[in-house]
């Protein structure tokens, strides 16, 4: 297992995750009850494609829990083999997620290069790395019951809708995170 270095702090990502006041706004703002940070879980492949007699190979992702579709760049990630804090569990296996990751690469490599005469050839998937991703989560007590927010560890944005599903059912699947 490969584990991500976060670069954000607590302190920033609590800011962040704190929302401001807004002027028409009434009541209190929401604060958050607890911040944490967890760890996602990834799949990363090694994509093959061959294009004008040149093979060059990019770097995929796939969360682990629904499959959502990511490019990646781990040479700027600070790769470590253990890390302390929670984590959520994979649900989706090793050979899914490479199949999933090579439909997901050719619909994103066909919208890209649809207007070229000669496109690219994906030849395959290639090396499968699981990576456990850190996100900073903050869990609010609204009038209808919890919700939460999330950030990434590494870069400081808000998850994309997409990763919010991937959450809510990884949250729903198995509760919160459990402990490495």
């Amino acid at each position: 297992m490969t584990f991500a270095a976060p670069r954000v702090e607590e302190d920033a990502a609590r800011a962040r995750l704190t929302p401001r006041r807004k002027l028409l706004r009434r009541g209190r703002p929401l604060r958050p009850e607890r911040v944490e940070l967890v760890y996602f879980p990834y799949h990363l492949f090694e994509v093959s494609v061959a294009d004008a007699g040149a093979e060059r190979r990019v770097r995929v992702a796939l969360d682990g829990v629904l499959g959502v579709f990511s490019f990646v760049e781990t040479d700027a990630l600070d790769l470590r083999p253990e890390a302390d804090g929670p984590r959520f569990p994979f649900r989706i296996g090793g050979e899914e997620a490479g199949e999933k990751a090579l439909a997901a690469y050719r619909r994103a490599l066909f919208g890209h290069v649809f207007h070229r005469l000669r496109r690219p050839t994906v030849k395959g998937v290639g090396e499968h790395r699981e990576l456990y991703y850190p996100y900073w989560v903050a869990y609010y007590r609204t009038r209808k019951g919890y919700d939460f927010r999330a950030v990434d560890g590494i870069h400081g944005e808000p998850l994309s809708v997409r990763m919010r599903r991937a959450f809510l059912t990884a949250f729903a699947e198995g509760g919160l995170p459990t402990t490495v």
